[in-house]
């Protein structure tokens, strides 16, 4: 018999009473999509539907291919122990489940994982590019959430934006199905990961504890550039399957958009770190290090000062704010001279008076410039100085009547 569709699966999902063994699921709810039919949400290995049921929520993560080698549940089952013995913050609790649910009245297997409300991290990014403290931390918590991977052995192997969640600001990778840990040793990889992520030379073959050093690099470095430069996003179309960089990029290093595009960032030792990936993505597969690795062979010791946040302080004196020289940067209108005859209009109101430049902090009520992430008198964190037109949906100061992108009434 042919292994079920994701249409199969979706139409047995209708009838959670009747299609799952397991008593959670069974008594659970699943979300719909506008069509009125459970919202799946599909990769290339599997199918997850979220499930709400009494007291929790889960997910019901069903598989899209055959086990073709039977070796899936003694896969998962060390994946599973090894990651409950090591008890790393960034992993998700889950169940293998043999019978896990009924299509067409044969039973197959699904994994039974704890539900994650939170953004993705390209969505997270594209809301939050603009906030450079943020960017800066999620570099730091992604630098770290590497690191102790590998301290214990572990490599995803397809660390990408949509495996990795942001989670009340908290980093927690999902989707285990091309992991590797202690003990998979000799093993095939089940996947080779994202094409925007992984080196191209990559095959199902190379699978190990250093699986993930290729798209860490790829990862930091996107997360970096953006809290440097967050023009970025918008210039290299950042969020279409990728955070900056794409599989062409690795294919082309010496041709590429994106090498070329950070290498204009105003960081020397950022641009210097994108020299070096730009040289391992040239060279033969698997020469790429740890990140860390590299730092203590080049950089001694780590530069943590590339996880701060860049000073307003040392920007030149424009006339104009920090926080909205980063909003001209990203180009919110189309054309050119529409650009600089919104870029213009704004400053024309900076001299008139009529956009503040300042914040009122909501814990002692001291004015602060907007340039400012924490209020210059108790340090408290200031709000949010962009909000998204609910018209264009393009980022505009926060303190506008009308959108200057679009004229809409806010």
């Amino acid at each position: 018999m042919a292994w079920p569709a994701l249409s199969d699966f979706q139409d047995a999902i209708q009838n959670p009473q009747f299609c799952f063994a397991d008593g959670d699921l069974r008594s659970g709810t699943p979300v719909y999509d506008r069509m009125g039919l459970p919202k799946p949400i599909s990769g290339n290995f599997a199918s997850v539907y979220e499930m709400k049921c009494a007291g929790a929520q889960y997910a019901a993560r069903c598989f899209l291919r055959a086990d073709l080698d039977q070796g899936r549940a003694a896969r998962y089952a060390k994946i599973d122990q090894y990651l409950r013995d090591v008890g790393l913050p960034y992993t998700v609790a889950f169940e293998y489940l043999a019978r896990g649910i009924r299509v067409r009245g044969e039973w197959y297997p699904i994994l039974k994982m704890e539900w994650l409300a939170g953004d993705t991290l390209d969505v997270f990014v594209r809301k939050n590019r603009l906030d450079s403290a943020l960017m800066c931390e999620l570099s730091r918590q992604f630098l770290q959430l590497t690191i102790d991977l590998r301290s214990s052995s572990i490599a995803h192997g397809d660390l990408q934006h949509g495996n990795i969640l942001v989670v009340d600001e908290n980093l927690r990778v999902i989707d285990y199905d091309g992991m590797y840990v202690p003990g998979l040793e000799g093993l095939p990889s089940e996947e080779i990961g994202h094409r925007n992520y992984q080196d191209p030379r990559r095959t199902t073959a190379d699978f190990g504890p250093d699986l993930d050093n290729f798209s860490a690099w790829v990862i930091f470095l996107s997360l970096l550039a953006v809290s440097r430069q967050p023009g970025l996003w918008d210039t290299l179309n950042g969020g279409e399957e990728c955070l900056l960089f794409r599989q062409e990029d690795f294919e082309n290093p010496q041709s590429s958009m994106a090498f070329r595009a950070l290498d204009t960032v105003q960081d020397d030792q950022l641009r210097q770190l994108v020299s070096s990936f730009q040289q391992y993505a040239a060279s033969s597969w698997g020469n790429i290090p740890p990140l860390e690795k590299h730092w203590a062979d080049h950089v001694s010791p780590v530069p943590t000062a590339w996880l701060l946040p860049v000073s307003p302080a040392s920007e030149p004196n424009s006339g104009v704010p920090r926080w909205l020289s980063e909003l001209m940067a990203i180009g919110l209108c189309e054309e050119p001279r529409e650009r600089y005859e919104w870029i213009e209009g704004v400053r024309e109101d900076l001299q008139g008076g009529r956009v503040t430049t300042t914040i009122e902090c909501g814990r002692c009520g001291a004015e602060s410039d907007k340039s400012l992430v924490y209020c210059a008198n108790c340090e408290a964190a200031l709000l949010r100085v962009l909000v998204e037109c609910c018209h264009c949906e393009k980022f505009i100061p926060c303190n506008c009547l009308y959108c200057p992108c679009c004229g809409g009434e806010l």
